[in-house]
């Protein structure tokens, strides 16, 4: 049976189906902040390790922030260190 959790603010993640692989969405508040990002993505790379049974994201997953405001995805290229968007 599930618990009902009384939660403010709270971040969904949503495996997806996508082109290549399946995707985890994190649907962030509109006021999230750099520190609430970290923790998302700490939670997410966790879950991920879980799900496939390795230490790392083994490119069998996505991680995607989902962009409320205009419903398109942003990613980080950690190589250049920028944010990509659209």
């Amino acid at each position: 049976m599930a618990t009902k959790i009384d939660v403010t603010r709270a971040v969904t993640l949503r495996l997806v189906p996508g082109a290549e692989m399946p995707v985890l969405r994190a649907s962030m508040p509109p006021d999230s902040g750099r520190a609430d990002f970290g923790k998302v993505s700490a939670h997410a790379f966790d879950l991920i390790s879980k799900l496939t049974g390795h230490p790392c994201l083994s490119g069998r997953f996505r991680f995607e922030f989902e962009d409320l405001f205009v419903n398109r995805a942003m990613s980080v290229d950690l190589v250049a260190d920028k944010l990509i968007t659209g």
